[in-house]
């Protein structure tokens, strides 16, 4: 099976482990207030395309992503997935890998983010580059906001990775 659809309008909470897949043709999930996505590359499936299953989660309040799953919506984005607005997410934790591809989708997940307040990073064990805040740039709009609201938080993250 190259797809899967999600036809559960009145699911509030979805844990979904599975390899990304080709094509999510439909995604209904209007009540959703909580996902968990666990989704990894498959050598059977050449390009896979989560671009449905991502607008489809675009109402939750609270999004936990795996390192598997950043790297995939990362790639995804890479070929041509726009991220929708997540308009109600209050709470984002956050896997990353060790290579830049998940710490380039997290700023672009910030800016589509306007009520986040909590930002969970997990997976920095054995993480062992140097970690660089650039300054605020106005144009960034809802990713500034962001950082400088919590700008104490960043720094102390800056702190720990750089320990490592």
């Amino acid at each position: 099976m190259h797809h899967m659809s999600f036809d559960t309008p009145n699911l509030v909470s979805l844990d979904y482990s599975d390899y990304a897949l080709c094509h999510y043709p439909q995604v209904n999930l209007e009540s959703l207030v909580e996902a968990r996505l666990d989704i990894c590359i498959s050598r059977n499936i050449e390009r896979p395309d989560v671009s449905g299953l991502i607008k489809g989660i675009g109402t939750v309040e609270t999004l936990h992503l795996s390192p598997d799953s950043v790297d995939v919506i990362s790639l995804c984005v890479r070929h041509g997935l726009l991220l929708p607005v997540f308009k109600n997410l209050v709470n984002l934790s956050f896997g990353s890998k060790k290579n830049k591809r998940g710490w380039k989708l997290l700023p672009k997940l910030l800016m589509q983010s306007p009520k986040l307040e909590t930002l969970i990073i997990q997976r920095l064990d054995g993480y062992k580059r140097n970690v660089t805040m650039l300054p605020c740039i106005p144009s960034e709009g809802v990713a500034c906001s962001w950082l400088s609201r919590n700008c104490s938080r960043v720094e102390k993250l800056e702190e720990f990775i750089g320990e490592n």
